[in-house]
């Protein structure tokens, strides 16, 4: 979502949607809090919808975001992980890096990308960094 107050906005106006929110503004639309605390150790926020069925059904996605859990750490590891996306053509639009705090030199890559998960060319992607990493897709919009 663009922003909080606008998650909280649909929120209260569809029972199937939840949102992300400082209590206090959660309490003055009148919705039920669902659970406080929920944020994890070294968590980075992304806002969303989050619902039981797509409330956007006939939007034709276009973006993909993933995260990549390299099995090793290697010289040219970053090379490894992206080379597919140019050699099937498929545009990343976003790469970020963050430590897994469980040892130096293990990361993930937080990576969005043009394209549907199901395309044939981002299965090719996904096959060829599969046999590197563990892939995660966070979800489409």
């Amino acid at each position: 979502m663009s922003s909080t107050a606008y998650a909280i906005d649909l929120a209260s106006k569809d029972p199937s949607i939840a949102a992300i929110a400082r209590e206090e503004a959660i309490r003055e639309r009148g919705l039920l809090i669902l659970d406080r605390n929920i944020e994890g150790d070294k968590n980075t926020t992304r806002f969303g919808i989050i619902a039981k069925a797509d409330p956007y059904p006939d939007l034709k996605r276009s973006r993909v975001g993933i995260v990549l859990h390299p099995r090793e750490d290697r010289a040219g590891l970053l090379h490894a992980l992206i080379t597919p996306f140019k050699i099937y053509d498929v545009n990343m639009t976003k790469i970020e890096s963050r430590p897994t705090g469980e040892r130096i030199g293990d990361y993930f890559f937080f990576i969005d990308f043009e394209g549907k998960e199901n395309d044939a060319r981002v299965q090719k992607v996904f096959g060829e960094i599969r046999e590197i990493a563990d892939i995660t897709v966070l979800g489409t919009w």
